[in-house]
């Protein structure tokens, strides 16, 4: 096990934590976010995803007990063929107000106002970026 001084995964001198200031591309208003995702939104939009997923350990195959299935034996006993799209339109919604500090200027409820106050195209600026940080943040670089 690494001690205090050792890290397996991004240190605190890579992980900025400095809030990100976005200008929405039509209203001009200034939005700020999150400069990594937190695990509570990780944990919700998984959940959303996972509502519309199964899983067959039948399809692992035959392990040994304590022994883990490997990556291709995982994704094949996922089955996930009809995710609705509204599905996804619930993860943005997740994703938003999770990444969202506040809109300008104002901490009070930041995304009902950008949902009320901005244009399709300001909100889909903040999902584009909060998308840009997730993946800058992630060790999975599959994302």
């Amino acid at each position: 096990m690494p001690g205090p001084e050792e890290t397996t995964s991004l240190s605190k001198a890579q992980l900025n934590t400095e809030p990100v200031k976005l200008e929405l591309p039509l209203s001009g208003k200034i939005v700020t976010l999150r400069a990594f995702p937190p695990a509570n939104m990780t944990i919700a939009t998984r959940a959303v995803f996972l509502r519309h997923t199964s899983f067959d350990p039948n399809e692992v195959g035959d392990l040994k007990p304590g022994e883990t299935p490997t990556e291709a034996q995982g994704q094949k006993a996922v089955k996930s063929e009809k995710i609705p799209a509204e599905a996804i339109t619930e993860i943005n919604k997740i994703t938003a107000q999770h990444m969202m500090i506040d809109f300008d200027g104002s901490s009070e409820r930041p995304l009902e106002r950008l949902l009320d106050e901005c244009p399709y195209d300001d909100y889909t600026a903040v999902i584009d970026k909060c998308n840009e940080i997730d993946k800058a943040t992630s060790l999975d670089k599959k994302k």
